[in-house]
């Protein structure tokens, strides 16, 4: 199962609870979330660790391993909006970075960058 997450939904409790179920999370954040880096893979995406920001117990938390897709939608513009994911989904093989911003803007699968 995968779940679709847009930026308000985004939190990292509420990241973990979904994950936590079994389920594969898909979240559209804002690219001014700064995850750790860990390791670029192949098809541009890269993974990296996120922390809690806030609330009780953060310091003890463990961090949660992401994978980051970074890319634009090519609309015609001169200087197109840059788009950042998240995904639980951590290997390329079993979903690229292109197909994942096909899943969350399938309206235009045709025109998406990744920044592999």
């Amino acid at each position: 199962m995968l779940v679709l997450a847009d930026r308000g939904f985004s939190g990292f409790r509420l990241g973990a609870q979904a994950a936590a179920t079994g389920a594969d999370l898909l979240w559209w954040v804002k690219t001014n979330l700064r995850p750790r880096h860990q390791e670029t893979l192949a098809d541009g995406s890269w993974l990296a660790t996120i922390i809690p920001t806030s609330g009780p117990g953060r310091q003890s938390t463990p961090p949660l391993t992401v994978r980051v897709v970074d890319y634009t939608i090519d609309d015609g513009r001169d200087n197109p909006d840059a788009d950042r994911l998240l995904t639980t989904i951590l290997d390329p093989a079993e979903a690229s970075a292109i197909e994942l911003a096909t899943v969350y803007y399938p309206s235009t699968s045709q025109n998406h960058h990744s920044n592999a």
